[in-house]
This record gives C-alpha cells, structure tokens and sequence, in this order.
C-alpha cells in the first residue's frame, strides 16, 4: 500500500509551495458529496474541486477539475469518456467506457486530516470489479487517488498494462509548455536535477517522462497553457515508468497518459491489483 507520507508527501507539499500564490489559507473546509439523481460526486475544499460521473450508459467519467481559488475549470472534451482509472486485462481495457453499476460508495476521514470519497464499480461485461478512493486535504490544491481491480472470475487473469495517470482536458485553443526534472544520473553526468522545458506542439512534439530507478527524470510533471493555467501532476511509484504529455489537434485535446513499464501481473480469482497512486493539482 502506498504510503501518504514520506518522500512522495514531502514532493507534494514542496510543489504545492513552488506553484502556488504565498498567500493561501492554511485552514481548509473538505467537502464530498454523491448526487444520487444526477450520479455525480464532487469532492474538494476552498482551492480546488473534482466532480465524476456514472451516467445513464454506464459509463465513469471525469467531469471537470475546479480552480477556485481562480475560479477557472479543466473540463474533459466534448464526447469524452475518461476515468482515473485504465488496465489492460488480457485483450480487454477496464476504462470509463464500462459500462458499469454502481456498488457502493462512501465518504471516510484518513489521516492528516484528509477526506476520501470511494466509488465501487462492477463492469457488466467483464469478471471485474472497480473500486476508486479519491481524496482531498486541507490547505492542498490537489486530488489524490488510487484504483484497484478486482478479479471476479473463476481463473486468474493477467494484466499488461496500467495507467497511474490517464486524464483528458478540453485544450480551448491554448498552447501548451511543459516542465520536468532530471533525476541524478550516472554520477550526475546523465543528469544532475536539470530543468527540462518543453514547448508542445499539436499532433507533434510532446514531453515523456521516464521515471524510477534507473531512470531519467523524477517522478512529476507540470504543465502550462498560453494563459498561465497550470496543472502538476506526481505519481507514487519507484519502479520504472513512462509518462506522456501530448496535444491532439482531433478532439482539441491535451493528454496524460502512462503507468509502469514492462507490466505482466497475475490476479488470481478475488485477489485485487492495486495501481500505484498519483494526483493531480491546479496553480496560476
């Protein structure tokens, strides 16, 4: 289980420090709430909000990501079906697409003093089930989360390929820069913490981040639009993995997508594969 201290908190908080306006209120009100009618959650506190959808096809989706400090949004594409949550299972995808019933769902404290909204998801076309723990903490412009996938057939499946970061955002017409770190690499002459900028051009050039041991970059990314709107996103995992930033002119899309490399994991029945978790956060 990933732990929510340590070096990853410790890179959160310094993000939050370097991103963020110096006169942000430490106090912070937490709320999540489920909208059973409309099948939406929305979980946050004064900086920054999240909502999710299940609806009428069956389908999660991301919904949009809220400033509100600035009161700006992140929105998915038009038409866009997204979830936090992306495992290749055999020659099947678990995404948002499902489609999906909702099992439960609940609302949880965790430690400092943070909330959890959990979202549990049974796909009626595949032996699968989805549980999603999103969560939020005081004074943080951020949403952390984490997935699991249950196997609900009688055989052991296995899994190729898992997504720590998987999200789409309406671009708007902006362009877009993007900005990584080097890790320290071959006694520095790979890499001595440099910082790597890089201009993203639609359907061509984008940003990868190769990360953990061995690799060549840490394990964050962060990116901003032609208006100085910025996203940071960090994913909790020290194996290897890639990460892409790209902006698709179809769909007027940008993307994040990636998760560890060389992925071939057995689950057998009831057993739960856990992906590494990540967050995401919002800065001007």
């Amino acid at each position: 289980r990933p732990a929510a201290s340590g070096p990853y908190m410790v890179l959160l908080r310094a993000l939050v420090g370097l991103l963020c306006a110096a006169g942000l209120a430490v106090a912070s009100e937490l709320f999540a709430t489920f909208d059973p009618a409309a099948g939406t959650w929305t979980l946050g506190n004064e900086q920054v909000s999240a909502v999710f959808e299940l609806n009428p096809k069956g389908q999660f989706r991301f919904v949009r990501l809220s400033n509100l400090a600035s009161g700006e949004e992140w929105r998915a594409p038009a038409g866009a079906v997204v979830a936090p949550f992306w495992v290749a299972l055999e020659d099947r995808i678990v995404e948002g697409t499902g489609p999906y019933r909702l099992v439960s769902q609940w609302i949880s404290e965790v430690d400092r003093a943070g909330l959890r909204q959990t979202i549990v998801l049974d796909h009626l076309e595949l032996p699968a089930r989805v549980r999603l723990e999103v969560e939020v903490y005081p004074g943080q412009p951020v949403i952390r989360y984490r997935s699991w996938l249950q196997n609900r057939s009688t055989r052991r499946f296995w899994i190729s390929e898992a997504r720590m970061l998987n999200w789409q955002f309406a671009d708007s017409g902006r362009s877009f820069r993007s900005f990584r770190v080097n890790q320290w690499v071959g006694s520095g002459k790979g890499g001595n913490f440099e910082l790597i900028e890089t201009t993203i051009e639609p359907d061509g050039r984008q940003a990868e981040v190769y990360s953990g041991a061995h690799g060549q970059h840490c394990a964050w990314l962060v990116t901003r639009d032609s208006a100085n709107r910025g996203l940071f996103f960090g994913w909790e995992f020290d194996g290897r993995a890639r990460v892409h930033l790209r902006q698709s002119r179809l769909g007027a899309r940008l993307e994040i997508a990636g998760g560890p490399t060389e992925l071939f994991h057995p689950v057998d029945p009831e057993e739960e594969f856990l992906t590494p978790a990540a967050f995401l956060g919002v800065f001007r």
